[in-house]
């Protein structure tokens, strides 16, 4: 069975303490012991994702290979549906060498958490200094970890903002500035849709009606879903202080989606 990446990286007890300059040479000295050049950075810059560049606060995400695609698991409540539908393979992520430097990436921090997490926390403090300030984070890009569990000194950094979603079905104890959307799947009915929304405050479901392609016209989408307030989550990515339901166009290898996964729009 393959390891939950969360579970073992909270085994190992205080990650921090290790020098972002120490944490490079590391992560420079592996990535050259499977054959590349250089070291990349660990974040994807706001200019690089075309939907959180959307945001009005920069952002920043972390990709990790999702579910076990690394040899070890990201995603402890992954799902049939969700898998299917993983936009993993968006955009770049269709590229092997994008697949390949995540799996990497993820390796790494699976077997040396201590220098992953000072290159990734000197990569947010730049970023926060770069853009004058502020900057927001998305540490599960495509995985689903725990950070405020085994890396609570991150949420620490001055002008750090973090969101993210989760299959979890409880997250307590969060940072107040980490806010989490619970992601719905085929596993929950309508109360236990409501059941998480009262919990975390916001929920994502990826629904039937289709995004653009080729230049198409944008179908709109409703402004409440089970008789709450809903958003649509295509426009931007930032959703922390719009209506609690965030509604997804299903995309990708989510169309034609039997497993209950992607929803009707009306509900």
């Amino acid at each position: 069975m393959t390891a939950i990446l969360t579970n073992e990286l909270e085994r190992w007890g205080d990650l921090s303490g290790v020098s972002p300059r120490d944490g490079r040479k590391a992560w420079l000295t592996y990535r050259q012991r499977l054959g590349f050049k250089s070291a990349t950075a660990l974040l994807t810059a706001p200019d690089s994702q075309p939907k959180t560049g959307k945001n009005a606060i920069p952002t920043y995400v972390l990709h990790l290979a999702p579910a076990g695609a690394s040899g070890v698991d990201t995603c402890a409540f992954k799902t049939a549906g969700c898998e299917a539908a993983c936009l993993n393979t968006a955009g770049r992520g269709r590229f092997d060498a994008v697949q390949r430097g995540r799996a990497v990436k993820t390796r790494f921090l699976a077997e040396h958490p201590r220098q992953f997490l000072a290159v990734l926390a000197a990569e947010i403090e730049a970023a926060v200094k770069r853009h004058g300030g502020q900057a927001l984070f998305r540490l599960n890009g495509t995985s689903d970890l725990r950070w405020e569990r085994f890396a609570p000194w991150l949420f620490d950094i001055e002008g750090a903002e973090f969101y993210d979603y989760t299959k979890y079905p409880k997250r307590p104890n969060l940072p107040s500035n980490y806010v989490l959307s619970y992601s719905v799947s085929e596993r929950n009915d309508d109360e236990d849709v409501l059941r998480k929304l009262d919990h975390f405050g916001h929920v994502s479901v990826v629904v039937d009606t289709p995004a653009p392609s080729g230049g198409g016209v944008k179908l709109p989408l409703p402004t409440t879903y089970l008789g709450r307030e809903a958003c649509d989550g295509d426009e931007t990515d930032d959703w922390r202080d719009r209506p609690g339901v965030v509604l997804l166009r299903v995309k990708g290898d989510g169309v034609g989606d039997e497993s209950g996964f992607v929803r009707p729009t009306h509900a």
